[in-house]
């Protein structure tokens, strides 16, 4: 079983399928990679298709942390500079688009370009005119405070 070690001695459990082209498979909130099986067989004909555990859940680290999309986008930001990937494909399930817009607002570099299935959205916090869908968004609120630095 594949772990990287994240830069606070955490650990992210992640596994790799096929080659080719990355692609991304993020999962929503509370997510795990075995989510994604039923579909790795076929995308791993074309492409490198990478999945991983949320910390906190499946085979990564429980941590005693604030979760956040932030910390959660910040995660599999180090997980691709493992896996030496600059750019990558990306469909994220759930919180897992909004990993990807975040990714893709704040990281414009990485810019997965965020297919999203029920991409959950908040208002993004340091462009107030970036607005989530009507009625997207509602866990959002329920999640401890954004601790992105300003």
């Amino acid at each position: 079983m594949p772990h990287l070690t994240l830069s606070d001695g955490e650990s992210l459990y992640y596994e790799e399928h096929g080659a080719g082209k990355p692609l991304l498979l993020v999962s929503g909130l509370g997510g795990v990679a075995s989510f994604w099986k039923p579909h790795v067989a076929i995308l791993s004909e074309h492409y490198r298709v990478i999945l991983h555990d949320h910390r906190g859940t499946g085979a990564s680290s429980k941590s005693l942390i604030d979760y956040s999309v932030t910390q959660m986008t910040d995660d599999l930001l180090q997980l691709m500079d493992h896996l030496e990937i600059a750019r990558a494909d990306f469909v994220g399930h759930s919180t897992g688009g909004a990993i990807g817009q975040t990714m893709a607002l704040d990281f414009p570099e990485h810019d997965p370009g965020v297919p999203a299935a029920r991409g959950d959205a908040a208002p993004h916090p340091g462009n107030p005119e970036i607005q989530p869908p009507r009625g997207a968004g509602q866990y959002h609120r329920a999640l401890p405070g954004d601790r992105r630095p300003r």
